[in-house]
């Protein structure tokens, strides 16, 4: 019999002997034609195919009874999947679901035969492929193909995006996220700043689990933590340590791969009294995270396509006109403030009244801080209106002793707001934030270094340019999201990072500015991973007169130690002359070890300096102690945060040279993984 076939392999019914050989109980296999009764002759003959009625693409026209009738007895026949040569498929690789064969190949592939109610045939799809839940039939199929279809899709069936991100417009990209972080170890929520964010169930059921359940009488930050600020808290968590079962409060922080965060006040004071650090600190930890994640085939493909993405590196770059702006830096400005002599005449007339009102002297005092304020800061620096601002209180960025750092609109732009703690505002921190103004407002237009848009004076506020990705303290220890992670992870991206660090710094020192305070936490990272340096309160100009380093250093809220001091150059301790440039050299060589293998300094060496007060791990260093270096850090790689981070100030490297060794594109930082 001389057949016709269609370019897809499969019958041209268009001619009346394909039409036969179908009623004749033929039908296309893997490898060719297979003879098969499928038919009856008694109730179907060979004379039927006259009686059927088809389309031009070869279907029966249901329109005719008798092609009904054909595909009701042909329903043993349709039941089995179409074979690959019978599909037809898009552009991208997927089935092309306007064509029965391949709505029939999916839903196979969904069930199993037993299973699947109603068949094929029955339902009804929509344009995208998708059942049309309008109809029961395809309500009663969803319900069947609910327990093939909670596995995650795979990644022939995801939606890329150009920039290789998932399409989150289909729901198989949703579910394929979903997926990824339900396999996260932790299942925290966690915010910029690193503290657990309270908005989520998993994270309030943190501070409250099992025999380690927080008493009412127990005072809290806002986090849900004990308040370790308060002696009741440091009591408590002293005897929850004490009282050993070998279990770790949920309340402890941890990193994102389940190690204790000791940067974190109450983590220190827990581990004092536990004294387990060694045995419970894991060196490969951190690897073991990964590896777990990648099993994942879904952030694989992520890790794929971010290290198939090209990295532009940060060219040296510096501000025009530097010495000017070292100048403005160093300089008074003659600015008059027109109520200084009526603030004074008040001042005399309240010494001889015997009644004044206390909350009078408050305000007034406030107005004369604001007042020598605008004396020492620029008029072209914007004083802003605070309600002009749309301030988020619910989720803040950042909390410390001097302040907090809300998130919030200005001239329908997002900015970062730093709100400084009137209540607690002293002259030291008032001088601390007129620094903060006059660097940022000068220097804030490299690349490198935090902007900012202007400030309030009642109450102190600094406006500066919102950074989307948080801290690299946040995304280094804390964030979980697998496509950051994916690029976190990258040695390339942790290169760009460093680089323009250091070109920050090389700005910063070029107009003889001392950071004073270079850690992870300081350094924020855009959405294309450019790094930025913020928090300049602790900065010194040089050549003025400064207090020791002792005195005038003002801890975080909740990182006293391995959050400022486990960075700070031991040499700070022994003078009270102002810190030399060599110092924060030294504060970036901690910091670059922490960066390749992702782990809090002197993680494993806690219990060495436990107890000894807000620099133990200052003096720890000053024995001439350093964080671990990982065996798998590069030799060149080790030679250099050596020098970075030498006993001897002298022979530690400049920025200059640092930039100049890190640069050329032979010297590659490892991939974590």
């Amino acid at each position: 019999m001389a057949l016709h076939y269609r370019k897809d392999g499969g019958l041209d019914m268009r001619y009346s002997s394909s039409r036969a050989a179908m009623s004749s109980g033929f039908s296309m296999g893997a490898s060719g034609f297979s003879g098969g009764g499928h038919f009856s002759p008694m109730n179907y003959g060979s004379n039927a195919s006259s009686g059927l009625h088809y389309k031009k693409d070869g279907g029966l026209d249901m329109r005719y009874s008798s092609s009904r009738i054909a595909s009701a007895f042909a329903t043993p026949l349709s039941s089995r999947p179409p074979t690959s040569s019978e599909l037809h498929y898009k552009k991208d690789g997927t089935m092309d679901m306007r064509y029965s064969s391949s709505r029939v190949a999916s839903t196979s592939t969904a069930a199993s035969p037993i299973s699947r109610q109603p068949v094929s045939s029955g339902l009804h799809y929509k344009k995208d492929g998708g059942l049309d839940m309008r109809y029961s039939s395809s309500r009663v199929a969803s319900a069947s193909l609910a327990p093939s279809s909670s596995r995650p899709p795979t990644s022939s069936e995801l939606h890329y995006k150009k920039d290789g991100t998932m399409d989150m417009r289909y729901n198989s990209s949703k579910a394929a996220t979903s997926s990824i972080q339900s396999n996260n170890s932790s299942k925290h929520h966690y915010k910029k700043d690193g503290s657990l964010d309270m908005r989520y169930s998993s994270s309030r059921n943190t501070i409250t689990n099992n025999n380690h359940e927080i008493p009412k009488y127990i005072p809290v930050t806002k986090t849900g933590i004990p308040d370790m600020r308060t002696t009741a808290a440091k009591d408590w968590v002293k005897q929850q340590a004490q009282n050993d079962t070998g279990e770790i409060p949920s309340w402890i922080p941890k990193t994102k791969d389940g190690s204790f965060d000791i940067s974190k006040a109450i983590t220190q004071e827990y581990l004092k009294w536990k004294d387990t650090t060694s045995k419970d600190y894991s060196p490969d930890q951190r690897l073991d995270y990964y590896s777990k994640k990648l099993a994942d085939m879904l952030f694989q493909n992520l890790v794929e396509n971010a290290r198939e993405d090209q990295v532009d590196m940060p060219q040296y770059e510096m501000l025009p006109n530097t010495d000017d702006i070292q100048h403005q830096l160093c300089s008074r400005p003659n600015n008059s403030c027109p109520l200084r002599q009526n603030y004074r005449d008040d001042e005399s007339d309240d010494d001889d009244d015997d009644n004044n009102n206390y909350s009078f002297r408050s305000a007034r005092s406030h107005r004369n801080i604001n007042c020598d304020i605008r004396s020492e800061v620029s008029e072209l620096i914007p004083v802003i209106n605070y309600e002009d601002l749309n301030i988020d209180f619910e989720n803040p960025l950042g909390r410390g002793s001097f302040g907090t750092v809300y998130k919030g609109r200005w001239k329908y732009q997002i900015v970062a707001i730093k709100q400084l703690h009137l209540n607690r505002l002293s002259r030291q921190e008032k001088k601390s934030f007129v620094k903060e103004i006059k660097i940022m407002s000068s220097l804030g237009k490299h690349r490198n270094l935090v902007d900012l848009h202007g400030y309030t004076l009642e109450p102190l506020c600094l406006i500066m340019e919102y950074v989307q990705l948080g801290s690299l303290s946040y995304l280094l220890h804390y964030c979980e999201d697998p496509q950051i992670e994916a690029k976190i992870t990258d040695g390339r991206i942790k290169k760009k990072i460093i680089l323009g660090i250091v070109l920050g710094m090389i700005q910063l020192h070029k107009v003889e500015i001392v950071h004073g305070d270079l850690k992870p936490q300081n350094i924020l990272i855009t959405e294309d991973y450019t790094a930025k340096i913020t928090d300049f309160g602790f900065a010194t100009l040089r050549g003025k007169t400064s207090s020791s380093i002792a005195s005038s250093k003002i801890a975080d809220e909740q990182s006293q130690i391995c959050g400022t001091a486990g960075y700070m150059a031991p040499e700070l301790l022994s003078t009270s002359s102002p810190p030399e440039y060599s110092s924060d050299v030294y504060s970036f060589g901690i910091m670059f070890n922490e960066i390749l293998q992702e782990e809090e300094p002197y993680a494993d060496q806690f219990q060495n300096f436990a107890g000894r007060g807000p620099f133990g791990a200052v003096n720890h260093a000053k024995l001439g102690n350093r964080p671990r270096i990982s065996g798998k850090t590069p030799i060149f790689l080790k030679h250099f945060i050596q020098k970075c981070w030498h006993q001897n100030p002298r022979n530690r490297p400049d920025f200059e040279q640092i930039f100049h060794d890190l640069k050329p594109s032979a010297v590659e930082i490892p991939h974590s993984f």
